[in-house]
């Protein structure tokens, strides 16, 4: 008898604690999907819609004006996470651009704009005796312009009457100050990223953008923006745009609603523009 007694407690002792440990855990999911949502009302981003480049519905997005708190850390981590970040002044003059998949043609560039224009009906000659370099450097000149004048459409949308001239693919077919560089009297390149291939290089070129000072490296100097020394106190709205470098979207008819028939590539753009 007391061994029944002893074996009821005991099942009972093992409900109790079975009970308090499915209490338990029912507490601390609770406690997680509440912190979840706390976390998510005070995230500032979590309602911020990413607009396609195909809708052109620039101005649907919420923007917000941020300050370098906001820009730095976004900078610092482009060359990781693949996006392509603009500066632009109030004018709507690009102050800094940072786009691995542009920079890393840079050192090819004066050949690219050499050859671009090159056609059969244009130079036969050389069109037939170069023709895999001709094709290859038009169609990266034309992935780079696509994206550049994505970016600038939105630039054009928040600054109307913007000069032409401050156009992002202007400004590296002339070689101007945004993407040139100082170079030594030995070096025959005027434009280059000796950074690309290297994180620490890429952290360096970022560090003089930031705040000042000359980056250099084989032989080619690059001077920062020294973006805190010249606009510290500045605030910028930001902007984002997701453009679709390959695939196709199939419609069904209503052009509320979209069809991803293949894979879709998209490149995240973020701009900030003076305010």
């Amino acid at each position: 008898m007391e061994n029944a007694v002893d074996a009821l407690k005991i099942s009972f002792a093992m409900f109790v604690f079975a009970l308090a440990l499915a209490l338990m855990f029912n507490v601390v999911a609770q406690a997680r999907a509440t912190g979840d949502i706390v976390f998510q009302l005070n995230d500032k981003t979590e309602d911020y819609e990413y607009v396609t480049s195909s809708s052109g519905d620039y101005n649907a997005q919420k923007d917000r004006i941020v300050g370098w708190e906001t820009i730095l850390p976004t900078i610092y981590r482009y060359h990781k996470e693949q996006y392509g970040v603009t500066i632009v002044d109030t004018s709507g003059k690009p102050i800094v651009r940072f786009d691995l998949n542009a920079e890393s043609q840079l050192g090819n560039w004066q050949d690219i704009l050499k050859w671009k224009d090159i056609t059969s009906s244009t130079n036969s000659q050389l069109y037939n005796q170069y023709q895999t370099t001709i094709e290859a450097y038009k169609t990266t000149y034309n992935d780079i312009k696509y994206i550049l004048d994505e970016v600038d459409n939105v630039i054009d949308k928040e600054i109307p009457g913007r000069d032409s001239n401050y156009k992002l693919i202007n400004q590296l077919d002339n070689l101007t100050d945004l993407y040139k560089v100082d170079n030594n009297a030995n070096v025959s390149v005027k434009i280059g990223a000796p950074w690309i291939g290297n994180a620490d290089e890429i952290l360096k070129r970022i560090a003089v953008d930031a705040g000042g000072g000359v980056y250099s490296r084989n032989m080619i100097n690059y001077t920062g923006k020294n973006l805190l020394g010249n606009y510290k106190n500045r605030k910028f709205k930001e902007k984002f745009v997701e453009i679709q470098t390959s695939g196709i979207i199939a419609t069904d008819g209503n052009t509320n609603d979209s069809l991803e028939v293949t894979n879709v590539n998209r490149k995240l753009e973020i701009i900030y523009i003076m305010q």
